[in-house]
């Protein structure tokens, strides 16, 4: 989420970032205002839904995991490597698994 201050008389305009820390019931500052910005929420719908599919293709698993498409596989792409990797198979076709995780 993004505040913007606009039309002030004695102070410059700027923009405040703020992300949604919903373990802690707060706001965070932050620099990232993309909606890319992967929230750990997310990050457990992903990995659930490769748990129960290991494999499950890039268009599957954005059905299953509720994602819009072009943010969704812009996550997928973002934290590929980290939390599950991706291999390709026919085509163009991405399919997903898990990491080990720490």
């Amino acid at each position: 989420m993004t505040l913007e201050c606009v039309k002030h008389r004695m102070v410059e305009e700027f923009e405040v970032s703020l992300s949604p820390d919903f373990e802690n019931g707060r706001f965070v500052l932050g620099d990232d205002d993309s909606p890319t910005a992967i929230s750990s929420a997310t990050i457990v719908k992903i990995r659930a839904a490769i748990e129960q599919n290991p494999g499950i293709t890039q268009q599957e698993l954005l059905k299953q995991a509720k994602m819009p498409e072009t943010n969704g596989r812009i996550i997928l792409h973002q934290a590929d490597g980290t939390h599950w990797f991706s291999k390709q198979g026919r085509g163009t076709t991405l399919h997903y698994f898990l990491t080990r995780q720490a």
